[in-house]
């Protein structure tokens, strides 16, 4: 490595406050790791997102499961909440991300199906049975449309291509 590119920094301007959203990494991560700020804000957003209510939250930020093995790919979360939906007991773990970065359109069904992938593999025990898989919840908030058909939502589910009328509970 030469000293030349030790040397080299990455500039960053600084943006007033009032110019971020909750896509910039910056003011995301500054909400959800501010003491008596973070249950409150992820309460509201999941509230105003799934238009339901929950009676126990608890949030992790920056959650980071590394891979399998020192080869293998990790992911970290920016946002890993547990809770626990007032017209339903059972717990459901959700991963917020949001995301500004259109490049990653393509790789979208991929990547969530990679982080539900890992998060499950964390959950379940040695022995214990698949029905103690909490459910799991990904939204993702972009600044792009990862579809083109220019919708402000979109909602996937795992489904039975031959007996699309048929419950598939994944």
């Amino acid at each position: 490595m030469s000293d030349h590119s030790l040397s080299e920094t990455k500039t960053y301007t600084r943006r007033p406050l009032r110019e971020l959203n909750l896509i910039d990494d910056f003011l995301f991560t500054s909400m959800l790791t501010e003491d008596g700020i973070a249950v409150p804000f992820s309460k509201l957003l999941l509230e105003t997102i799934l238009q339901q209510r929950f009676s126990h939250i608890e949030v992790v930020p920056q959650r980071v499961f590394n891979g399998l093995d020192t080869d293998l790919h990790g992911i970290r979360l920016d946002a890993y909440i547990e809770a626990v939906p007032e017209n339903d007991p059972r717990l459901t773990l959700y991963d917020i991300e949001p995301d500004n970065m259109d490049s990653r359109k393509q790789s979208l069904p991929r990547r969530n199906r990679y982080y539900s992938d890992v998060i499950d593999a964390t959950r379940l025990e040695s022995g214990t049975h698949y029905a103690a898989l909490p459910d799991l919840v990904t939204i993702m908030i972009l600044s792009y449309d990862p579809f083109g058909q220019n919708a402000m939502y979109y909602e996937a589910r795992s489904t039975l291509i031959t007996h699309p009328d048929v419950p598939y509970q994944d």
